[in-house]
């Protein structure tokens, strides 16, 4: 057996490896000599490295925020610190009007921002109230809106979910060409079936020529975020789903929101993990951010058509310069 003198301590290490695939030690279709190991090795991370600055560009890119029409914004505010056509959604919370809400989309509008009304389907008591909605949203150009079933309890009328608004028949008569829906990574506790339902949703606007998003809570399990992706897409739905994240916020904030919206298991993760807690209240969400596309990069498939949705509870001001900072980084 030659290999003993042919391993001596002054073989070179390419002559080891071929010495070995020779007698059979290492099969020669994976052989390339340990010089080109190691450097399919560093071309293998530098590839992921690549396709991780991909996926992190195509998530920053056509990003929207949310704010609420209680805030007050000096003129020029969203033009000075939002690119062009920037989705803004409008969220109607308790003290607001619909005059409220459309107020500010105008301000959007003047400031070549696209404005997104929230349109909560439960707080409708009437199909007239649909009408001058609908009617208002005419007057001050706005062609887009985010449906959603909303947090009553109860409906204030006929309207119990998002389905009895699109077929009320008069959505598509209306200036409304483009309607998005909520998704939930961690699932609902008002709807049995999310999925199927996001499905009905989809299938409508597609029947009736309407674009429509996808734009899902906020959560902080990355595991969470990319099934919720991957299901949307086993179901055939390939619309742009928009994931809720958050910039700068205290774990205050952090925490009342989590059990506001009843998100579950984000509120289990954030109080069993105190460092995961901080990390977020203090550094933002660029760690999820880093971990939602480490696991996008390592799955099978790619995602495409996903984009963030930012929420702004620790200010919007916070919110856009730290998305600022993180697109800036990924240039």
């Amino acid at each position: 057996m030659v290999l003993p003198s042919l391993l001596a301590p002054c073989s070179p290490p390419s002559r080891w490896f071929s010495t070995l695939a020779c007698v059979g030690f290492l099969s020669c279709s994976r052989y390339a000599g340990a010089g080109s190991c190691l450097e399919a090795s560093r071309d293998d991370r530098t590839s992921s490295s690549k396709r991780q600055l991909t996926v992190r560009r195509d998530l920053l890119r056509d990003y929207s925020v949310e704010v609420t029409a209680k805030l007050q914004f000096s003129p020029g505010f969203f033009s000075s610190r939002l690119p062009r056509s920037t989705a803004v959604y409008v969220a109607a919370i308790p003290g607001t009007s619909v005059q409220d809400v459309f107020r500010l989309c105008k301000q959007l509008r003047d400031q070549d921002m696209r404005a997104v009304p929230h349109l909560a389907a439960r707080s409708l008591h009437d199909l007239d109230e649909l009408r001058c909605w609908l009617e208002l949203a005419r007057e001050s150009e706005v062609d887009e809106c985010l449906l959603i079933a909303g947090d009553n309890t109860r409906a204030n009328g006929n309207f119990e979910s998002c389905m009895d608004v699109l077929e009320s028949g008069l959505i598509e008569c209306s200036s409304i060409s483009k309607i998005n829906v909520a998704g939930h990574p961690e699932g609902s506790h008002k709807i049995c079936d999310p999925f199927r339902h996001l499905k009905a949703k989809v299938d409508w606007a597609t029947r009736h020529g309407k674009e429509m998003d996808i734009v899902t809570q906020i959560c902080f399990d990355s595991n969470m975020i990319l099934d919720f992706c991957r299901q949307v897409r086993s179901f055939g739905i390939n619309n742009r789903i928009r994931i809720g994240m958050t910039g700068p916020v205290s774990l205050t904030k952090l925490m009342k929101y989590a059990a506001m919206c009843g998100v579950g298991p984000s509120m289990q993760l954030l109080s069993s993990n105190p460092a995961f807690a901080f990390n977020l209240a203090q550094n933002d969400m660029s760690p999820l951010l880093h971990e939602f596309v480490q696991k996008i990069d390592d799955g099978p498939n790619q995602l495409d058509g996903v984009h963030i949705h930012l929420y702004s509870f620790g200010g919007l001001q916070n919110a856009i310069e730290w998305i600022n900072r993180i697109k800036i980084e990924n240039v």
